[in-house]
């Protein structure tokens, strides 16, 4: 009979409160329970005023409007408070539980957030929380109101009279039994609903964030139809939902009309014969409505947590994601000369086809080197195991002579400032942006380090200078604008490894000069590692690595490469003739 009632589902939705759960309970069981004794207590005032008119019995009649004023007015002062509390409990629980996400996300590697659409994340902290909300907020107060005061009904009818009580437990047990037979189909359109739902934001963040490619592309209509599939496909989960919840509520409702209607003729042939007072039978109908509230709320709860259960599911398939390790237990090379020094490093995404295969190198401190080869090769691979976002799966690989095992991550990434591709700035001030390079930085810190990035004019030459927002990812700044903030903000960091990710792919030749130039400001009395596209940008690093498949072919300065006639000849020789069509 329980089988499809999710119990341990259950119990780990309500974990997510955390230190909230007893506040919870304890005010979620006192409402019920002021609820439940007022509503009680009029049965048993409703018995003794009709028998007090019957009889013609004032003493009973005037004890009757004493207890209803005294049950009424302790009802309007304890409920507001109770409430309050209840309120206040459900809002601090699902404050905790957002800030949980939001610190557990940031904990996850980069390898998780890699393999999960940002959309998906979004939809668990909104969709999904939302859910779990309804629970905490309705379907369970809904549950222990109906519990309570079913319950209490059905003692008091017992009180009552013992023979029309048993019609109304034999129907109860019906409509509970009923009521779990749906609960499993329910479930699992809940979670249908769920993860369509999650889809829908997947795309909504798509289409957002590359709204200029729909226009550009006329794509607008094969999105759209993409949306509306989804669409359509909640609105069909819905329809069944509403079908099995409606065939529910039917079969309850009924079931409650037999018990009413049983109630009035039973007890009317009863009182005719003299076995029960009218009083009591009004008394009893009056409690029946406590009975039949029970099973059927009993009977909405389970439907509507399912919802619930699947939002909660989702929340922990995150909270329960292994986090970054502190630190990667990779052995060092054993020299400590170098800034940088690899050893027959390996690397595989997944267990897939190697990315690295024997990787060795050495870069010295001061030293500026270039990776470059072919798309594909494993030279971001490279960058990405050197800012820790992976633990290499053989070789050596130290940093400053330590090896890495020797770094906590958060130690690593301290020794490491990094300039990506496409510069991610966060919606907020130039400023704001500029001073995440380092906790703690002042304004004057902030205005030196924008002049060392070539930033400060243009910054100044804005209305509102270093106080101008930046919009979603920068998108109120050009891309040359945005690198030059990110470059800013290495200088800030001030740490002894430079990383470049193709730092100056993609832009004018006016912003790549200046970019240009601010680099080579910053790599100065640095270790610098800069993947190359263009050949042009690394013409001056001391040591140039050709990565092809994972493994370093060619090494050498840029004319000793071009020497060779290998890979990088090669390479140079591509882009040469294409910058002459």
């Amino acid at each position: 009979m329980f089988k499809n009632w999710n119990f341990p589902e259950f119990f780990r939705m309500m974990s997510l409160m955390q230190r909230q759960l007893w506040n919870y309970l304890i005010t979620l069981f006192l409402i019920a329970g002021i609820y439940s004794a007022h509503m009680i207590l009029l049965a048993f005032i409703n018995e003794r005023l009709l028998n007090g008119a019957i009889s013609g019995d004032k003493e009973l009649l005037t004890s009757a409007i004493v207890l209803t004023c005294v049950v009424l007015a302790l009802a309007c002062i304890t409920s507001p408070l109770a409430m309050y509390l209840f309120d206040l409990a459900v809002h601090r629980a699902l404050t905790h539980l957002k800030l949980r996400l939001f610190k557990k996300i940031q904990e996850l590697p980069v390898s998780y957030l890699e393999k999960r659409h940002s959309g998906d994340l979004i939809s668990t902290i909104t969709n999904d929380v939302n859910s779990v909300e309804q629970a905490y907020r309705y379907y369970l107060y809904l549950l222990v109101e109906a519990f309570i005061y079913g319950t209490g009904s059905t003692i008091a009818m017992f009180v009552l009279d013992w023979r029309l009580s048993m019609l109304m437990v034999v129907l109860g047990i019906a409509s509970a039994y009923v009521t779990t037979k749906y609960a499993g189909p329910l479930r699992e359109i809940g979670d249908k609903v769920q993860a369509t739902m999650s889809d829908m934001t997947v795309q909504w963040v798509d289409m957002v964030g590359g709204f200029r490619l729909l226009k550009v592309f006329k794509i607008s209509g094969f999105v759209l139809e993409r949306f509306g599939q989804k669409n359509e496909a909640i609105v069909a989960h819905n329809i069944e939902k509403i079908r099995l919840d409606s065939q529910l509520k039917g079969i309850n409702y009924l079931l409650s009309i037999f018990s009413l209607i049983g109630v009035f003729v039973v007890g009317s042939f009863m009182a005719a014969s003299g076995q029960i007072d009218f009083g009591t039978v009004m008394g009893i109908v009056t409690l029946q409505n406590g009975v039949a509230f029970l099973f059927l709320n009993f009977g909405n709860f389970f439907t509507n947590l399912q919802g619930s259960l699947a939002g909660s599911k989702r929340i922990y398939d995150i909270l329960d994601a292994e986090s970054e390790p502190e630190r990667y237990n990779i052995p060092g090379t054993g020299d400590g000369d170098e800034a940088i020094a690899l050893r027959g490093l390996d690397f595989s995404y997944d267990g897939r086809k190697k990315a690295l295969q024997g990787l060795t190198f050495d870069i010295h401190p001061d030293q500026m080197a270039a990776l470059v080869g072919p798309s594909g090769s494993g030279k971001s691979t490279v960058i990405k195991l050197l800012l820790g976002f992976y633990e290499p799966t053989g070789g050596n690989l130290s940093i400053n002579g330590r090896p890495l095992s020797a770094y906590k991550l958060e130690e690593l990434r301290d020794q490491i400032a990094y300039v990506p591709q496409e510069a991610f700035l966060f919606e907020g001030t130039i400023e704001e942006n500029i001073a995440q390079g380092r906790l703690g930085a002042t304004h004057d810190d902030v205005v030196r380090v924008a002049k060392l990035a070539n930033a400060h004019e243009f910054i100044s030459d804005m209305s509102e200078g270093y106080a101008t927002r930046v919009g979603e990812r920068g998108i109120r700044l050009s891309g040359g604008q945005r690198q030059r903030i990110a470059i800013a903000r290495a200088f800030l960091r001030d740490a002894p490894i430079l990383l470049l990710d193709e730092a100056t792919s993609a832009l004018d030749s006016a912003s790549e000069q200046l970019i240009q130039e601010a680099l080579q400001t910053l790599m100065k009395g640095r270790t610098t590692v800069a993947i190359a596209h263009r050949l042009k940008t690394i013409e001056h690093a001391d040591v140039i690595f050709v990565v092809e498949n994972g493994k370093i072919v060619e090494k050498g300065t840029h004319q000793e490469l071009l020497k060779q006639e290998g890979v990088y000849n090669r390479l140079h020789n591509m882009q040469f003739a294409e910058s002459l069509t």
